[in-house]
């Protein structure tokens, strides 16, 4: 948790990552909920075909 917090902050602080803070946020938030529902779709597909 400590490590995270640190990395948190050095993101946070650096300079060049500054105006790209928001847009690797929402990267990173977008890509998580694709993977989430990629899994979901697939499962479902799964037993779609499987009927």
């Amino acid at each position: 948790m400590k490590n995270l917090k640190f990395i948190f902050e050095f993101f946070t602080n650096s300079y060049i990552l500054k105006d790209s803070y928001i847009c690797v946020v929402l990267y990173l938030f977008v890509g998580f909920i694709h993977f989430f529902y990629a899994k979901k779709i697939n499962d479902f597909s799964r037993k779609f075909l499987a009927t």
